[in-house]
């Protein structure tokens, strides 16, 4: 018997021994969890019935997606069928929490395949989200830096970026955070600081590839990413020139 076989017999007698979905209360705390790096959600709820329901959306490579609902029994989440007339074969899910951070693992993997396009999962660690790094307080800290920038303040506007992306860049997707780095390096080519805008700029996927063929992401992650990148690129080729001349 392999690992696989074993989790799905023990997660069998668990279900088993716990009645009707109503009679068994949730060890899981209701809330709004995502994990680092902003590639999902995973949303406990209450229902009508007093079932803690539970909603996870991610997004994988090539913008493949997984969506996955259903109920919670003690630490064990059964997915809602995914087709109408399936009753057969439920993904099942193992949620482990530890204060504000909730493990997600598939039990049922091949079940839980299901729900997901070829190049997307919903395994991870969820965090309860910073109330400084919700996407309001995030646009908050973004505008606040772009009416800096405006008013050619540029040290103050580059401190502003810097420490959005200290508190909040574990929480940002990765096109979203090199977006913000492109940004805080203008800032600091600005303020007459080359060298820190080419350390900034050193962290990005762009400044590692040397054209757009060189990136190597599959088309839809392409598609969202080349901007960014052109703006990577024009931004280095700013800084490493005043650079020189610095020297």
């Amino acid at each position: 018997m392999n690992w696989q076989q074993l989790a799905l017999g023990l997660a069998t007698l668990l279900l088993s021994s716990l009645g009707s979905a109503g009679e068994t209360a949730s060890d899981i705390a209701p809330g709004h969890y995502v994990p680092a790096g902003d590639w999902g959600t995973l949303s406990i709820t209450t229902d009508a019935s007093a079932r803690t329901r539970f909603d996870i959306e991610s997004m994988g490579g090539n913008c493949h997606l997984c969506a996955v609902s259903g109920v919670i029994h003690g630490t064990t989440g059964i997915a809602d069928a995914w087709q109408e007339d399936d009753n057969a074969a439920r993904c099942r899910i193992a949620f482990r929490q530890r204060g504000g951070q909730i493990a997600v693992e598939p039990i049922t993997e091949e079940e839980c395949r299901n729900y997901c396009g070829a190049r997307a999962g919903f395994a991870g660690i969820y965090k309860t989200l910073p109330a400084r790094c919700t996407h309001q307080a995030q646009q908050a800290g973004r505008k606040a830096f772009l009416e800096l920038y405006r008013a050619r303040q540029f040290a103050a506007a580059s401190e502003k970026l810097a420490q959005l992306l200290a508190a909040c860049g574990e929480f940002m997707n990765w096109v979203e955070i090199d977006a913000v780095r492109n940004d805080l390096a203008l800032a600091q080519f600005h303020d007459g600081k080359p060298a820190a805008c080419l350390t900034t700029l050193a962290a990005t996927r762009a400044a590692k590839a040397v054209d757009a063929d060189d990136l190597g992401l599959p088309p839809c992650d392409h598609d969202n990413y080349i901007e960014v990148a052109k703006a990577t690129w024009h931004n280095l080729t700013l800084c490493k020139k005043a650079n020189t001349r610095h020297r």
